[in-house]
């Protein structure tokens, strides 16, 4: 739903236009207007300053939405985050709050960010809570009792990582749900004919595809942060598939506006990972799976393949990676690059469970949509009763030699 870029000093009067408004005014520690004179300044000075984090919040639809700032100090930092006003109580506030989180920790040694709030801000109060943050009573900041919440960070957890793909199987969301936090990766090569731009539907005939046409031209090599929808006739196909095979299916009318609302928007030109994790996002949310998620092209880690998952686990403070089954094949010869950092290679166990599907007999792997629009409420229960014990990295090379789970 939302996606992080840094701030450059190009949004120096949209930031200051936020910063302004009567609202942000009101609730901020100083509501004296802010000169653009001293905006510019202060803007150049901080985003100089190693000290400070900025990122601009951006919507699905490229349209900026947020601002969120972090002061680092010796051992915890202090944040802050304005909504653009139409734009609040749509979640984005929430949503600022918990993946730049994910993305400062990975970035700094900060143990704790805290947040001092006004005590008439309600909104925020219920972002930040909504987001994780504790309260730790009152603090006087500039002669004014403020609500204090802390977030600590998060040690020894589980990460999975995985790309961002269409539409995705109901096991991709059994590894985000296993998680303590989730990272897009989105900062490697772009596969075509992948899952990455394409995935399947139930229809009488059996499982058909879906697949989103994107640029390829010129463009070898390219990251999949980078690649690009070439048309827009796509997505009318699409929706009209999902109206097609799903719209008798008990839960298609509950769900279906949701994502053809979505799908309706994507265009040439729109960057295909945005799509994805948009629609990955809202599934999340409709399942109920509440896993923090960030994008690795925000997090900036180095390294190829194996390297490049050892740095972003140990950015989170990662126990434990969670892999998925098929990267067992280049990870039994890479592990050793994990485990020298402490971190314990474990592969998703997963039993795909059957459900009432339309169109019998019972086919697995189509895409998560299947199931929502089949079972709704219900999904999430279904999806975690495939989950087993995960696998070690000797039992996975076994799995996979034995076919796979």
């Amino acid at each position: 739903m939302i996606r992080l870029r840094p701030v450059t000093m190009g949004d120096a009067d949209l930031l200051l236009s936020w910063a302004n408004e009567p609202r942000a005014r009101e609730v901020s520690f100083d509501p004296r207007p802010i000169t653009r004179e001293h905006h510019i300044a202060w803007l150049d000075r901080r985003l100089a300053d190693p000290a400070y984090s900025l990122w601009l919040g951006i919507n699905s639809q490229g349209q900026p939405v947020g601002h969120v700032r972090y002061r680092l100090g010796p051992e915890s930092a202090l944040v802050s985050v304005i909504v653009d006003a139409p734009w609040r109580g749509r979640g984005y506030g929430q949503a600022l709050i918990v993946k730049s989180a994910i993305a400062f920790f990975a970035q700094t040694p900060a143990r704790r960010i805290e947040a001092h709030i006004k005590q008439e801000n309600e909104e925020s109060v219920r972002a930040f809570a909504k987001a994780g943050y504790q309260p730790q009573g009152r603090v006087l900041v500039e002669e004014q009792w403020a609500q204090h919440y802390t977030l600590e960070r998060r040690l020894r957890q589980t990460v999975a990582i995985s790309q961002p793909t269409y539409l995705p199987w109901m096991g991709y969301f059994e590894l985000i749900d296993a998680a303590d936090s989730f990272v897009y990766l989105d900062s490697v090569q772009f596969v075509r004919q992948s899952w990455q731009h394409r995935n399947r539907i139930k229809t009488p005939t059996g499982l058909q595809w879906l697949t989103i046409p994107v640029s390829f031209s010129g463009r070898f090599g390219q990251l999949i942060e980078a690649v690009e929808i070439r048309t827009s006739d796509f997505a009318r196909k699409h929706v009209r598939a999902l109206e097609l095979n799903y719209r008798r299916a008990p839960y298609f009318d509950r769900y279906f506006p949701r994502f053809a609302s979505i799908l309706e928007k994507a265009g040439p030109g729109m960057r295909l990972s945005d799509l994805n994790i948009d629609l990955c996002d809202t599934i999340l949310w409709l399942l109920g799976i509440r896993t923090p998620t960030v994008r690795s092209s925000v997090l900036e880690k180095p390294g190829r393949r194996t390297q490049l998952l050892a740095e972003i686990c140990s950015s989170l403070d990662a126990a434990r990676y969670y892999s998925p089954l098929g990267s067992t094949e280049y990870l039994l010869q890479e592990a050793d690059i994990l485990r020298q950092q402490g971190i314990e290679v474990l592969f998703q166990n997963f039993r795909h469970p059957e459900y009432e599907q339309r169109f019998p007999p019972f086919a697995p792997h189509a895409s998560v949509l299947d199931l929502l629009f089949n079972q709704g409420p219900g999904a999430l229960e279904i999806i975690r009763a495939g989950r087993r014990a995960p696998f070690s990295l000797e039992q996975a090379a076994q799995a996979v030699a034995a076919g796979g789970t």
